[in-house]
Parts: C-alpha cells; sequence; structure tokens
C-alpha cells in the first residue's frame, strides 16, 4: 500500500470495536512518518532498511527486516525509509496485551480490571526493540500476513477461528526477545485499592519456563517436580493456584497450540505433526486437538485454507 494512501499509519488508524487486535502492512518511501497510537503495537520490519527514532534515544537506530518495535500506548515513533521499506504491524488493546504478558507467557495469575496496571509494571520501556531470529522470520510473516487480510476484509477478529492461533504465532516469537520485570521486584504496591494478585514464586516460573520450552519431548510429573525441588503434590499446587492448570495440561495445551499452528502453515501430515510436537500416538492427538477446538485437525486445516484465500 503506498505511503500516500495509508491513513492507517498515523493516528487515525481505526480499530473495530470489541476486537483485541488487528493488523495492517503498508510500504514507506523515502520519507520519515511519525506515529501515534491509542493502542499497543509490534512493528515488524518486512523489506528494505531505514532508522526509527525510540524514545529515550538521541539518535534514529537503524532497523532492518526481522526488527521487531514493541511500544506501549501513545508512544510516539518516527520511521525513516532507505528508499523503499514495507512493514507489518499489529495493534493490541491494553487489556489483550497485559493478559499475555502477564498470564500465558510469564505466569502471572491476572485480574482484568487492572491490566493496564500490571502491563505498565512488566513492561518498563515506552518502547523496545528486537530482532527476530532467522528462522522465525517466515512463520511470522505468515501470521502477520493472515491478521492483516482478516482486518482488510473487515473480519471480527475477536471471534475470527483463525485470529487467536495467527497472534499466538506472533507472540510465542517475539515475547521471549523482551525485557520485561518480573512479578517479584514490582510486588502488590502496583494495585493500590485492589484485591491481591497471586504472584508466582521464581521457581515456578521457571518450571512454567521449561515446560514452554521442552513440551515437545516426554516427561513425567514427577520428573519435572525433581527439577523445581518440589513435591508432585505441592507442584500440582502450585500450578493450579498460578495458571489454572496442571503441568502436563499445560503441556498439551502448548501441544495443540502448535498442532494447530503447523496444520495452517505446513503440509504435514496429521501423524507427521503429531509426532513433531511430542505425540507419539496421532489419536491421542487428534482427541486432545478435537477437545481444544471442536474439529478434526484436517478439517481445522481446510477452514484455514477457506478463510485464508
Amino acid at each position: 500500500m503506498p505511503l500516500s494512501q495509508s491513513s492507517a499509519i498515523s493516528a487515525a488508524f481505526r480499530v473495530e470495536r470489541g476486537a483485541p487486535f488487528c493488523a495492517q502492512t503498508a510500504r514507506f518511501r523515502s520519507r520519515t512518518v511519525s506515529t501515534v497510537h491509542p493502542w499497543a503495537r509490534i512493528s515488524v520490519v518486512r523489506h528494505g532498511t531505514g532508522q526509527m527514532l525510540l524514545p529515550g534515544h538521541a539518535r534514529p537506530v537503524p532497523v532492518r527486516p526481522g526488527s521487531v518495535v514493541v511500544a506501549r500506548p501513545r508512544t510516539q515513533l518516527e520511521v525513516s525509509a532507505d528508499g523503499t521499506m514495507s512493514m507489518s504491524r499489529v495493534f493490541l488493546s491494553p487489556e489483550f496485551v497485559a493478559e499475555q504478558v502477564c498470564r500465558n507467557h510469564r505466569g502471572l495469575a491476572f485480574d482484568q480490571a487492572s491490566a493496564q496496571v500490571l502491563w505498565r509494571g512488566r513492561f518498563p520501556d515506552p518502547c523496545q526493540m528486537v530482532q527476530l531470529p532467522a528462522h522465525q522470520e517466515a512463520p511470522v510473516h505468515d501470521s502477520l500476513d493472515a491478521l492483516a487480510d482478516a482486518t482488510a476484509r473487515q473480519a471480527v477478529v475477536s471471534s475470527h477461528f483463525f485470529s487467536q492461533t495467527w497472534m499466538m504465532g506472533v507472540l510465542a516469537a517475539v515475547m521471549p526477545l523482551l525485557r520485561l520485570n518480573g512479578p517479584e521486584v514490582s510486588g502488590q504496591a502496583m494495585l493500590p485499592g485492589l484485591e491481591p494478585v497471586g504472584f508466582l514464586a521464581p521457581v515456578i516460573q521457571q518450571t512454567i519456563a521449561w515446560v514452554e520450552e521442552h513440551f515437545r519431548e516426554t516427561w513425567r510429573l514427577s520428573d519435572l517436580a525433581a527439577l523445581a525441588s518440589l513435591s508432585q503434590s505441592g507442584l500440582l499446587k502450585a500450578f493450579h493456584l498460578g495458571v489454572g492448570k496442571t503441568p502436563i495440561g499445560l503441556r498439551d495445551e502448548l501441544r495443540v497450540q502448535e498442532l494447530a499452528r503447523l496444520m495452517c502453515q505446513t503440509t504435514l501430515t496429521v501423524p507427521e505433526a503429531a509426532a513433531l510436537v511430542g505425540w507419539k500416538a496421532p489419536d491421542q492427538a487428534v482427541a486432545r486437538f478435537r477437545a481444544a477446538y471442536g474439529l478434526m485437525p484436517s478439517a481445522w486445516r481446510k477452514q484455514a485454507f477457506l478463510a485464508h484465500s
């Protein structure tokens, strides 16, 4: 989309009422664009090079393909392109980002009423710039294209069948790269006048991170308890209080999410994809997938193709 036609780059970008996120890809041509938006933004450079003036930086920072800038709401960014540069942007409501940052990715119990307070405490900088690893660029680009297409067709991304999967694909790549404050540093003083939020001990946070990294592998609850230096009953209680599920439940949830992504973005058969995410028995993978999404993996793939075509 030529820059002259892209009002979505400015503060005038309209987000759909009730939608937790939406996306757009735009092209810049040898000029500087200043952007501000009331929602948070994840900006991913797709092609070309340029500079971006970030809050707290005296000089513009070089950007290139794979550069990602995550900005809090109402943060001003200035982008200058060297020639032509294309960039994808995802706009996210504060409540949605707080939920993902504070619960799904870092093991913090989440209170909807305290979303913005929690997020400001966990994300200390107005914006951060990171670089995607090369092997993650193509999957992230696929998810961004699908989200931008749904937005352009005015699909209701809050209820769109595959939007959560596409959004999780972006977050799963970006979130581990960010610098976040730990809840043990921020403390309950972040929440004046609100009911205390149940922060997880560092050992449980580390255990959750281990499960997120090793969900494709075969292990038992006893192995995880030994890793955390807890009894099995103590580990189960901590997980239930903090994330509302068992460690095996978290592992299976991550496997199902990855299986859904593989069904959308690859041509692997169901048994091949199931084995790749850690299930030796395809029947078990199909049963867990159907319980989570209400569809067989093959039917999910067909609907993903129809939604994206």
